[in-house]
């Protein structure tokens, strides 16, 4: 089995042993480099996750963050994943302006991932992130990545708009910079993503009916699930 998958008694559990995993990214990031780059999720498995950030003594000084997907929408729309993160986590943590690097979906899909990927080739050392952030669909999609799309053969983008989508065109990173990123986590909470997670463990699921293969299939990678209550 590729990765590591561990199982969470709940919710609460899957969120403290996001945020350990996390922390300990960070630290052994600052020991390296000095520097540590995280991509985060919108959706609700990563909302306890963010609870737990917004209190804690974290080098934000040193972290730069960015966003897995956006809808190209207003930031104050709420169904934008950077309002949804501002209104948990931004707001409460002293981060600079600087080293927060939102994907400004409200400049339309294209042009959205044209300056997003120009983003992140300027400021990552290489095409992924020192870790990955990721929560599991109920139709095995990650990021904006949804099954049978053809973004998933993307071999070079760092950065595509996604036009056929839930609630509004979207902008998403790629396979690239999931394969790249040095660590994987990959959130799989509530009772409805059960069958999902059975397809993501499955040896015959192919990454066209399962995008979360990806993650699953990434040679540093964390699966986090709790399948006893929806959150």
């Amino acid at each position: 089995m590729v990765g590591k998958i561990i199982e969470c008694s709940d919710y609460r559990h899957l969120s403290s042993k996001a945020y350990e995993i996390l922390n300990n990214a960070v630290l052994e990031s600052l020991r390296t480099k000095g520097a540590f780059t995280v991509a985060l999720p919108g959706g609700r498995s990563p909302q306890g996750l963010f609870d737990l950030l917004k209190d804690a003594e974290m080098p934000w000084q040193k972290i730069k963050l960015y966003f897995t997907d956006e809808r190209c929408l207003s930031p104050e729309s709420i169904e934008s994943n950077y309002n949804l993160i501002h209104r948990l986590l931004l707001r409460y943590i002293n981060i600079p302006e600087k080293n927060i690097f939102r994907i400004k979906g409200e400049a339309g899909p294209e042009k959205a991932a044209r300056e997003y990927e120009l983003i992140l080739k300027d400021t990552l050392d290489y095409h992924g992130f020192d870790l990955l952030l990721l929560g599991l669909g109920h139709d095995c999609h990650i990021a904006s990545l949804f099954p049978y799309s053809s973004l998933l053969k993307e071999k070079t983008g760092l950065a595509s708009p996604v036009f056929n989508a839930p609630v509004a065109p979207r902008v998403t990173i790629t396979s690239t910079v999931i394969k790249s990123s040095k660590k994987v986590v990959l959130l799989v909470s509530g009772a409805e993503k059960e069958k999902a997670f059975k397809k993501l463990i499955d040896t015959k699921t192919t990454i066209e009916d399962c995008p979360g293969k990806l993650a699953y299939h990434h040679p540093n990678s964390i699966i986090l699930y709790e399948l006893r209550s929806s959150v």
